[in-house]
Order: C-alpha cells, then structure tokens, then sequence
C-alpha cells in the first residue's frame, strides 16, 4: 500500500511498544486512538514512527485516529489569563475595601491623611 506507515505505542509509561499501521504522519509524543484487543478504543502515546517493524506475514490493526490537543491547549491558555485577570480583579477590590476600612477606623478628622495614603496606595509602583 503506498504511503502505508507504522507507529510504534504504548499502552502504559515502560510499557512494551506495539505497532499500529497508518496513512497519517505522526511524531514521537503525540498521541492516538488504537483499538486494544483487551480494553477497546483506548488512548496512547506514540514511542516511534518506524515502518520497517511491519513484518510481512502478519496483520496489524489501524490506528482509529490522531488527537488533536489544540482546543484543549487554547482553552487551558484562556484559563489561566482569565485566572491571572481574576487574581488582579481580587487583589484590587482588596486594597479598596482596605482604604474603606481605614477611612471607617479614622474618622472625619483625618480625611485629609487618608485621601495622601489613598493616593499613595493608587500610584503606581516603580
């Protein structure tokens, strides 16, 4: 078959390498679905890319298909600046809420004190 390819996987971390055959181009880490003869559809990780291990009088079984980790690495990125945003959200309300405290604390008499803390709170830090 033309463009027929191997790959080599495992089913677990030390495991044994065992083949699958392809038409599809994958690199050593990436990962497919292959059909395991006692688990089913299972999820492994490519440990080679070497089609000289197809030996010819034996049948393979064809890899199901490639994963695509993409989406899921863009949503794990929007995750976490949507956390570092959160964390800059919190920290912000948390300064003003302290600057209330204070004022509350100090009363009438020391507006003029609070509101130079205040500022001195707001100016940005070099």
């Amino acid at each position: 078959m033309k463009n027929l390819k191997a790959v080599q996987v495992e089913f677990n971390e030390h495991g044994r390498p065992y083949t699958y055959k392809t038409f599809d181009t994958y690199e050593i880490g990436d990962h497919c679905v292959v059909d395991s003869p006692s688990e089913g559809l299972v999820v492994v990780e490519v440990v080679g890319t070497d089609i000289t291990q197809l030996e010819d009088n034996r049948r393979y079984k064809w890899v199901v298909q490639k994963v695509d980790t993409t989406e899921y690495e863009e949503l794990n990125a929007r995750e976490e600046m949507a956390i570092m945003d959160l964390a800059g959200l919190i920290q912000e309300n948390n300064r003003r809420e302290t600057i209330k405290r204070i004022e509350t604390i100090l009363g009438e008499e020391n507006q003029e004190g609070l509101k130079q803390l205040a500022r001195s709170l707001n100016a940005p830090k070099e």
